[in-house]
Order: C-alpha cells, then structure tokens, then sequence
C-alpha cells in the first residue's frame, strides 16, 4: 500500500496539477471513492454503499465528461450481475450529471460535447466545432516524438513492468483494483487517440499504483539482486518527488509565512504560482468601469478574474465563428451584439499560439486588425494587452 501511494504521489501530472485549480485531480478522486464504495456494497454491507457509489461516479462524469466511460462501463458490469443493483447505481449517478447535461444542451445543442455532435447538432455549429476541437487534440499517426512520454507515464509504467517481472509469486488484485481496472478499460479505449490521454486516465493510475504495490510486496521479500532492482525501480518511480521544488504552488498558502515575502498576501502569491495572468487580472479588474465585459483572446484561464468575461477562443464557447466573419468591421459588431466592451490579448502566451486548428493566421490577422481600428490599450504589460473597444 505504501508503495502504491508512494508511485502515485509522484506523478508528474499529478505534482502539477494537483495545487490548481483543474478537473482531472477531482475526476480521479470521485472515480476512486466510486470504486471503493462500489467494492463494500460488493462485499455485502449494504446497498447505500451502490447510491454512494453511484452519486460519487456521477459528480466525476459530471466534473469531467470522459467519465461517462467508466461509469457505463461499471453499469454494464452490475447489469450482467446484479440488474437491480445496476439501476439503482444508475439512477443515483443520472441525479448527479443530468443538470449538466441540460446545461451543455442548452449552450450547444449537444449535451455530451465534443463527442456526438452529428446526433446532436441542433444549433448548427456543433459538429463543426467539435471537429476542429478533435483535431487539434488528436496525436495522430504515428505519434509525434515525445508523444508517449507526455505527462510521464514512465514513471509508473516502466516501475509496474520491472516489479511485475521481479516479483514470482502474484497475489490477487482487490476488489477496488479490479473495479477501477473495469472502469478504466473503455476509458482508455476513449482518451487513447488525445495527446493527453496519460493525463485524461488519471482515474485509472490508482490501478496502475495498486498494481505495482502488489507486484513490489512480492519482490521486496525477496533476497539479493531481485530486492535490489525493485528498491532501484520504485526509487526511479519517486523520483520526480525528489525533483520537486519544495516551495511549490501550496506553500504560500500552508506555511505560517514565506520567508522571502513575509509581508505579501499569500492568495495572491498562490494565484500568481498557478495562473502566470493572475496579477494582470488584478490590476485589469481595478481599471476595468462597472458592467464591463472582457473577451479573452490568446487566453481562456479566468480563474478569480474579478470581472466578466467570455472566452475568444475558436472552439470553447463558440461565441466567435471567425472563419464566417468576412473583415474586421464584421468582428467589431459581433463583439457589440455580444455586449463585449474590452478585449484582453496575451500575444506573448506559450500556450495559446498560432495554429491551424486553433488560432490560425487568419484568426489572428482579423483580431489585430479590429482593435488597431477599434480599440484603444487601457493597460498593457508582461506580454498581455487590454483594450477598450468602445
């Protein structure tokens, strides 16, 4: 157990995701606590254990759609061998997600989008939208180099593989293991083609982790050059703990005080070390008037932002179908019919580049040249610019 939590903590992924504010930490956590809870109705103690279960399965779908895979895939299982208490673990999980469902019904014609947008397309835009979203999130084939190393997988498969070599003797997965391997299985079939997909499976590392513990138990009992290799293999495994920088994102939070700014407000450092935009947000929102409201352009993370604003981006949202305005007075006066009285650019963004299937030349040419005829820089700083476009 301590080994499999050991392997677990250290995830690359999970070091950097797990201090801000992002879906997939959450995700994993409502689909192992599903788990767990499914494994004790399982055991015989209870059936409020499959409503727990079930509600539990239900806030992960909701808080990540991709979800929806291991909480039919769990659904199917029970169905096959208990139908009763598959509806009722259904039923508890519909009460979580259908408001969201309705939600992205309501705000895109499709309710599980980007993934049936041609079943779904009542709005006319859906399908398209989601193609372009799909395409930029596929790797393709074959994969780009360091595909198969993003996020770093490495660090708990190649352990899981040298442990399961090593260790002779195999004991019996638990019952929580297996149920997140049934989970994870159509899962894995869903997120495989995204090039993120080692990330969008953390609901299944508890598996992989659960795995390597038993396969390590097994190997550390034994004596000399096989105890060796699975010290060095966990060792290897951890190791991005090590690398770590001890004053991470939490610190400004957690610690009595830090020491290099003993003075400074620990939200704001938090902020600042999660979201590189967070202290622009901060000033933008002192100059912005009442009753603003900001379009982000080269950016989507309006975490805390402390004024209204609407995504820019050419997939999220589809508020803006740039490739259907034909010129930059089109632009401006679908900015004003959606009540848009500022525009905030991060040309200097690593993330929010050009691209083909995101922001593509043409994308970018269109909005430069609406706010150097319409807008007008109010503050303009650290590679990020806000504009009024009155």
């Amino acid at each position: 157990g301590w080994t499999a939590a050991l392997l677990l903590a250290a995830q690359p992924a999970l070091l950097r995701e797990a201090g801000v504010a992002h879906s997939d930490g959450a995700a994993a956590l409502f689909a192992f606590c599903a788990a767990a809870a499914l494994s004790r109705a399982e055991a015989g103690e209870g059936e409020a254990w499959t409503t727990t279960a079930g509600l539990l399965a239900g806030l992960g779908a909701a808080c990540k759609l991709t979800l929806l895979a291991p909480l039919m895939g769990w659904t199917l299982w029970l169905a096959w061998r208990r139908p009763r208490r598959a509806a009722r673990f259904g039923t508890a999980a519909a009460l979580m997600i259908f408001p969201w469902f309705i939600k992205e019904w309501l705000a895109s014609g499709d309710p599980v989008w980007p993934f049936l947008p041609r079943l779904f397309d009542l709005i006319g835009a859906a399908a398209a939208l989601a193609a372009r979203n799909t395409a930029s999130n596929r790797w393709g084939f074959p994969p780009p180099p360091g595909a198969l190393t993003l996020d770093g997988p490495g660090f708990l498969i190649v352990p899981l593989a040298g442990l399961w070599v090593l260790s002779r003797r195999k004991s019996d997965a638990s019952r929580v293991e297996r149920l997140l391997w049934i989970g994870g299985l159509p899962l894995a079939v869903l997120v495989f083609p995204l090039h993120a997909a080692w990330r969008y499976l953390m609901p299944v590392w508890a598996a992989f982790a659960l795995a390597a513990g038993r396969a390590a138990s097994a190997a550390l009992a034994a004596r000399g050059p096989r105890r060796a290799a699975a010290v060095m293999l966990v060792a290897g495994g951890a190791l991005p703990l090590a690398l770590a920088s001890p004053n991470n994102e939490l610190f400004a939070v957690l610690a009595p005080r830090p020491q290099g700014a003993p003075d400074a407000d620990r939200r704001a450092l938090f902020e600042d070390r999660c979201v590189d935009v967070a202290a622009f947000y901060r000033d933008a929102a002192r100059v912005l008037p009442p009753g603003a409201r900001v379009l982000l352009f080269r950016e989507i993370r309006g975490y805390r932002s402390g004024f209204d604003y609407v995504w820019g981006d050419p997939m999220n949202q589809a508020q803006l179908d740039y490739r259907a305005l034909p010129d930059p007075d089109a632009l401006y006066a679908r900015l004003k019919a959606l009540g848009i009285t500022h525009v905030l650019d991060h040309p200097a963004s690593t993330l929010y580049q050009e691209n083909p299937d995101y922001y593509d030349r043409r994308t970018l040419a269109l909005m430069a040249e609406c706010l150097r005829r319409r807008g007008k820089i109010v503050l303009s700083r650290d590679g990020l610019s806000l504009y009024t476009v009155p």
